[in-house]
């Protein structure tokens, strides 16, 4: 991809980010007559990140309620199904719960939003089986009310520490201590086999483990080749792996959350390429570099779609290049200073430079010492994201007072997918009232290229398939057109 491709893309992409950043509200929250919560995402929002880690909504009941009991489903027809009910002395995380604090009067309800509907119903019934008054006060900050929050990642997933049991042993050593690991996978030929890929598989269906995106052939910058190296490694992913359910929308899509930069090296080149895929956070190497956030959230950037960079406060190990620690009064004091500050403990480190420490007093000490306890959230880095997301991107009180089961139509025109495409993508359209309806492709000058769809349709949910073969390189838009009703899209086809 030559210089001036990848700027006319880099200037298109925050050309368009401007149009969508602006005033685009992304969760509306009501409340009906009834005493049931109505939480509407929006559909393109949903798709994009996939939105399928729990979230927890903090909702006000009246005094003196006793024998509650949570309930939720996902659209008007479902029955409802009651949420296992937890207490501050079990130890869980990343699972659907209701939690009741008597002394305040505020319950934590967590729960994803479905596959298949972009809402969700919440209610709160007493002892007699009826529904109590509730008020939403917002998405709680870290799950369920956490203290602080604890992530761990890790670099370097390939060929190399993969094929002599390395990696494996010690992802088997940090998932008994009930801690999830962001794993930064080398995604190339020359340093992924198809045998590394199925041990990471294994690794993926035993829980606890994020891919990330760690590029395909390990570079410094100035890269080659930006596209594939940010593009093509999270495609890679996903063409290999079968990402766990957390990651994933339904059967429909998976996600790549976290971008893990080779040697720490970033720069607008990369920080643009990635909102072309759904990651939302860079993870760099520079621990100790104050300037950049490890024990906060870093912000979210607009002309980028994604959030700042951030990185780990500290490397366990001592590896050979400089920096790490393996001092235990240290490791378990920077701990305590994070979680007295309520922050984030985030640490990372190298399969190469631990696994010869299996036996060391200070890993085992400090795994121990951190792990297992019911007032911390335990999280993947792109989980601590995504939630992170929803969280910004939620309104904290009541927008209106809706009437029972109100639920609007819906007109909408998804983002293609994949995008970038080569030669062939899909097109996710849904339309509420019966009537003609067209899609057409045209390119950045107007021109029509071709029309995909030309008929009546009746209302419901439809997809179709376009291929660009015989179309050069380029930005396309696709508008959706039902006479009343317009939409339009871009997407890019690179060959």
């Amino acid at each position: 991809m030559t210089i001036r491709y990848i700027t006319f893309l880099i200037i298109t992409i925050l050309l368009t980010n401007f149009v969508k950043a602006q005033n685009k509200t992304v969760i509306t929250s009501s409340l009906t007559g009834s005493s049931i919560m109505v939480l509407k995402i929006d559909h393109d929002f949903h798709n994009e990140y996939g939105c399928s880690y729990p979230m927890t909504y903090q909702i006000d009941f009246p005094t003196g309620s006793t024998g509650l009991t949570a309930w939720r489903k996902f659209s008007i027809n479902d029955r409802w199904i009651s949420i296992q009910e937890k207490t501050t002395n079990d130890f869980f995380n990343a699972m659907e719960a209701a939690r009741f604090e008597d002394s305040s009067n505020i319950a934590y309800i967590s729960v994803p939003f479905s596959s298949l509907t972009d809402s969700l119903f919440i209610r709160i019934t007493d002892a007699t089986g009826n529904a109590v008054m509730i008020n939403y006060n917002g998405i709680s900050r870290y799950y369920d009310n956490r203290t602080a929050a604890v992530t761990v990642s890790c670099d370097d997933w390939s060929d190399w520490v993969v094929q002599d049991n390395r990696f494996s042993t010690l992802l088997n050593l940090f998932r008994s201590f009930h801690l999830y690991v962001t794993v930064g996978v080398i995604t190339d030929a020359d340093n992924s086999s198809s045998s590394t890929w199925s041990i990471l598989q294994q690794q993926l269906n035993a829980g606890y483990i994020e891919a990330a995106s760690h590029s395909r052939s390990h570079p410094d910058t100035p890269y080659v080749d930006y596209a594939g190296e940010v593009i093509g490694s999270y495609d890679d992913i996903l063409n290999h792996l079968s990402l766990p359910p957390l990651f994933s929308l339904g059967t429909s899509k998976q996600y790549v959350y976290t971008w893990i930069a080779p040697y720490g090296s970033f720069n607008h080149t990369i920080d643009s390429l990635m909102q072309l895929r759904s990651y939302l956070v860079s993870r760099l190497y520079s621990v100790g570099n104050r300037d950049i956030p490890f024990s906060v959230f870093s912000d979210w950037d607009k002309s980028v779609q994604h959030f700042g960079v951030t990185n780990a406060g500290v490397e366990i190990g001592a590896p050979s290049w400089g920096g790490g620690d393996t001092s235990i009064s240290f490791l378990n004091s920077t701990f305590d200073s994070v979680v007295t500050q309520g922050g984030i403990y985030h640490f990372m480190w190298h399969p190469q430079v631990i696994y010869p420490d299996l036996n060391s007093p200070y890993l085992h000490n400090h795994l121990t010492y951190i792990s297992n306890r019911t007032n911390i959230w335990y999280a993947n880095f792109g989980h601590l994201y995504l939630y992170h997301l929803l969280q910004v991107a939620a309104t904290s009180g009541i927008s209106d007072v809706a009437g029972e089961y109100n639920a609007p139509g819906n007109f909408q025109l998804s983002q293609n997918f994949p995008n970038p495409f080569n030669p062939a993508t899909t097109i996710h359209y849904e339309i509420q009232n019966p009537g003609k309806v067209q899609l057409k492709i045209y390119d950045v000058l107007g021109r029509e290229i071709k029309t995909i769809v030309n008929v009546y349709q009746n209302p419901g949910k439809y997809s179709v398939s376009f291929n660009g073969d015989n179309l050069p390189s380029g930005i396309y838009l696709y508008q959706l057109n039902t006479g009343d009703k317009s939409l339009i899209k871009k997407m890019m086809l690179i060959k």
